[in-house]
Parts: structure tokens; C-alpha cells; sequence
């Protein structure tokens, strides 16, 4: 998915792992009205909040925790994010102002990493997506090593710096 508003071009590539709805329909980038979406995860209680959502209005062509998720969005705005149990990486880009919001779950199971440079940013919940994006060659972040090997595995979360050079990790 490509859109230029004439100040920034935005590049929304996808690679999905269909489970849940194996129809095309529930390709993505997912669109609905304004809202473009991609998603990595699962709602696990997406049943719930669709039949939630119903009873506002809300129709559904798909049987996805995606279109779950983005008329969530529609509905609720962030606030929806409290309503959700799962593991989830994803991005909705409003078309209307071109806000762009990146979101993974609490427990990063699901984990996002993103580069900025110049003249742009990037992200995705797998590093080396990225690394095919980034204007440099990744390098290992070996401070960040040597930190995980003396302080063990909670070490990790204290910033929001990755194994790799460039890359920070939403924490």
C-alpha cells in the first residue's frame, strides 16, 4: 500500500500468515473508511468484541480478528486497546490527517522495532524486514550484548535499544 499527501510517502508492506479467515477478503493492508491496517498477532477475545460491535452497527464482511480490530479502532480510537486480549504488533494509518499510530501488546509477545533516519521511519515486528529498509548495513549492538550476558534476560526491557545498531524496540 503506497499513499503520498504531498508532505511524506507511505509504504505499508505486509506479509501475512492467514489462520483465522482464509479468504482473500481479509488480505491486508486492511482498509476501512479512513483507516488503513496491518497487523501481526491475534485478538484472542475478538468474538467477544465483535458482538460488541454489532451492537452499535457495526457489520462485518470478514470473520478476522483484523476487521475486528480496525472497526474497534473506528469505534473507540486507543481506548481499544484496553479492551483487547492478545498479542499483537500493528499500525492504522488515518488517511483524514495522516496520523500514523503503532501499537504492540503489553507483553511484547509480538515485538516492534523501528529505525528512523532523515528522511524516514520504519518499523515491523521482525528485524530483518527492516534490515532490507534501513539506508546502512545492521551491526550488533555490542553493548547491548555484553548487557544481556552480566545481566540477564531482564536487562532487556531497561531501554528501548536492540541487538542491532539503529533499531530501538517499542517497550
Amino acid at each position: 500500500f503506497h499513499i503520498n499527501n504531498n508532505k511524506f510517502n507511505y509504504y505499508l508492506f505486509f506479509s501475512r500468515l492467514s489462520i483465522l479467515d482464509l479468504n482473500i477478503r481479509s488480505m491486508q493492508p486492511f482498509k476501512f473508511k479512513n483507516l488503513v491496517l496491518i497487523f501481526n498477532g491475534e485478538i484472542y477475545n475478538y468474538l467477544e468484541i465483535r458482538k460488541n460491535l454489532k451492537s452499535y452497527g457495526y457489520t462485518f464482511q470478514t470473520n478476522s480478528d483484523t476487521e475486528v480490530l480496525i472497526k474497534a479502532w473506528d469505534k473507540w480510537g486507543e481506548e481499544c486497546l484496553k479492551k483487547f486480549d492478545g498479542m499483537w504488533a500493528f499500525a492504522i494509518l488515518n488517511l483524514k490527517n495522516y496520523n500514523l499510530y503503532i501499537s504492540r501488546d503489553i507483553f511484547g509477545e509480538k515485538p516492534l522495532y523501528y529505525s528512523t533516519s532523515s528522511n524516514k521511519v520504519i518499523f515491523g515486528s521482525q528485524v530483518n524486514y527492516l534490515s532490507f529498509l534501513m539506508d546502512n548495513k545492521i551491526k550488533v549492538n555490542y553493548e547491548k550484548v555484553k548487557k544481556f550476558l552480566f545481566n540477564g534476560y531482564r536487562s532487556i526491557n531497561y531501554d528501548n535499544n536492540s541487538f542491532f545498531k539503529g533499531i530501538k524496540k517499542v517497550n
